[in-house]
């Protein structure tokens, strides 16, 4: 069943002065600014398996509510590990929720412990049923969904039963304060741009199958409160409705106080103020209307209270009690910018900004970043009395970048501005580089030292990371931690010793590791060995890259090397000629240069 009420609402307007019980729209006399409109009977019902209702509460032809209700059951047997059982389910739940996504309509809302089927305790914040005479005000606790949640929860059971020959289980939760009971659920509402406060009075069966809305009404004044039941012709007790307050960083604030009917012997020693002084008491309309200033004494949480039996209206009700509270803050919102890291190789930065109380909302245009760009700033919500936004920053280079919430960029609820706050990390996206050297190309000792030197602090380096061919990593002695070291290598053999660090042996700060294989060689000729070529024959240029040009007086041979001793290039006679090297890749690379009486050796780097 699908009802909607505005041609219901339509009607009853036209009817506007029928009795109550005709089911027409009533207005209800007595209120000084302004008059409860009531709808008279309706009892309109939705039941099991799936039903909603929408409800028009002014008959403006939008609608302000939707109660729904929907369930299910089921019931199947089977083996398990070889002993029959049978299970049995059900679920019935009743709600409401908003009709119209994102708008401002809610409902009275309180904290419910509930015993779930796991046999955990779990806090429910479920609509909340109002006795006749309570009334329906700015202060309570309201609630507000546009999808159905436990939140506008009426009435809810669950029940299983499952059988076997081994154990038992049956499990029930039942919760809602509508169940089995009429009550009022108060309800505030939009009419154009202007809130209103009213109630629906409902009903939902015991075994949670049918929804009964059986009437309703709203204070025609915007902003009055009004009390559960008004226009019912029941002479409830009056409400003193206190309004304009609100969080503040000013000491001062004026209120108003109204009447929901006229009272007598109302004035200011009635009021109850704590932390804060009252003044300039005044009665604007006698037994209705009545303004007060109330200062802080200090900052924190300032409450006034009108008591119960502190007014009776005309006919001798006492009011019942009211109570606000608001808090006099006039400091700043604290900012904490959560990065988790101060170095990286990751250009996309994500992080956190905290703000030790509820702000403002904070835009993009509230931050300045430098050496990065915001790439999306998101609220995340309020967690234990913060809000908490999430970001992310994609920098632009390789250096310091920085995130600044600027002054003033959001305010807490009391208007007050945060302060400057900043953060900084290091993007690095540059691998380290490494330098092996040695201070011969040739020699007679066995034993060498390789210089090793970082462009910049790397970590993890040690004697195992070094690759030797005809030799041995001996030791490696820290000259200066993570940037100079010295490696001890002894030759094995005669012939050419090889010394590489392969890449990724090691890691800079920001978590890069070395890509390239850097290497160093020399020639070990422990009989005899000339370390430098005659002034007649020159080798260039070195570095090399296409060309090596050979000047010599008389005829020589070339044979060349690469890191890992292999013979990769051979030529001889080579008389003032040059050597095509376009086709070596970039290294260091080791020459043996021959003549009829003497060999040289030289280390030669193309790139």
């Amino acid at each position: 069943m699908k009802k909607d009420l505005h041609q219901k609402i339509s009607l009853a307007r036209r009817l506007t002065g029928y009795a109550a019980s005709s089911g027409a729209l009533l207005l209800v006399a007595g209120q000084a600014n302004g008059q409860v409109e009531y709808s008279g009977p309706q009892n309109l019902q939705i039941t099991l398996p799936e039903d909603y209702l929408n409800l028009d509460m002014d008959g403006d032809g939008i609608d302000d509510f939707r109660f729904i209700i929907y369930g299910y059951a089921s019931s199947f047997s089977g083996t398990n590990y070889g002993n029959s059982y049978i299970s049995n389910n059900s679920f019935a739940y009743a709600a409401v929720y908003n009709a119209n996504s994102g708008n401002q309509n809610s409902w009275i809302t309180r904290i419910e412990s509930v015993e779930m089927y796991s046999g955990t305790i779990s806090q429910m914040q479920i609509a909340d049923g109002l006795s006749s005479g309570m009334p329906v005000a700015g202060g309570a606790s309201w609630g507000n969904l546009d999808d159905v949640s436990w939140e506008g929860v009426l009435g809810v059971r669950m029940d299983r039963y499952f059988l076997s020959p081994s154990y038992d289980v049956s499990i029930a939760l039942e919760e809602g304060l509508f169940v089995g009971e009429e009550k009022f659920l108060g309800v505030r509402f939009l009419i154009g741009d202007e809130q209103h406060y009213g109630w629906i009075r409902l009903v939902v069966s015991e075994t949670i199958n049918t929804l009964t809305v059986i009437d309703w009404a709203y204070q025609s004044t915007p902003d009055l409160a009004i009390i559960a039941g008004d226009g019912l012709g029941t002479d409830l007790p009056p409400y003193m409705d206190i309004t304009g307050y609100e969080n503040s960083n000013l000491p001062l604030v004026s209120l108003t106080i109204l009447a929901t009917e006229e009272v007598t012997g109302f004035d200011a020693s009635d009021i109850i103020i704590a932390n804060g002084t009252a003044s300039n008491f005044t009665e604007v309309t006698a037994g209705f209307e009545y303004t007060l200033d109330v200062t802080a004494a200090v900052e924190g949480e300032v409450q006034i209270r009108i008591p119960e039996e502190a007014v009776t209206d005309l006919t001798g009700n006492s009011n019942y009690e009211s109570v606000v509270t608001w808090t006099y803050d006039i400091t700043p919102p604290e900012v904490q910018i959560q990065t988790y890291i101060d170095t990286t190789s990751n250009r996309w930065i994500s992080g956190a900004i905290i703000f030790s109380e509820p702000v403002t909302t904070l835009e993009f245009d509230g931050l300045t970043i430098t050496n990065g760009a915001l790439q999306y700033l998101n609220f995340a919500g309020n967690v234990e009395g913060t809000d908490m936004y999430y970001f992310e920053i994609y920098a632009d280079s390789d250096g310091e970048s920085r995130l600044q919430v600027n002054t003033g960029a959001v305010t807490d609820m009391a208007g007050n501005p945060c302060e400057l706050a900043s953060t900084s990390w290091h993007f690095d996206g540059t691998p380290p580089e490494v330098i092996l050297s040695v201070d011969t190309d040739a020699t007679t000792e066995s034993a060498m030292v390789v210089d090793v030197l970082f462009d910049e602090p790397v970590t993890s380096l040690s004697r195992g990371d070094f690759n030797v061919q005809n030799g041995n990593a001996v030791s490696l002695e820290t000259l200066e931690a993570g940037t100079h070291y010295s490696l001890t290598v002894e030759a094995a053999g005669t012939g050419i010793v090889i010394v590489s660090l392969e890449s990724y042996q090691v890691w800079d700060a920001a978590g890069n590791s070395n890509e390239a294989t850097s290497m160093v060689a020399w020639h070990y000729n422990p009989l005899d060995i000339e370390t430098e070529l005659s002034q007649a024959t020159v080798i260039y240029p070195n570095p090399a890259h296409d060309m090596l040009q050979i000047q010599t007086d008389k005829p020589v041979s070339i044979s060349m090397y690469d890191a890992q001793g292999s013979l990769i290039l051979q030529e001889g006679s080579i008389l003032n000629e040059g050597i095509d090297i376009s086709g070596l890749r970039q290294g260091i690379y080791l020459l043996k240069v021959q003549d009829e009486e003497e060999v040289f050796y030289r280390k030669l780097l193309i790139r």
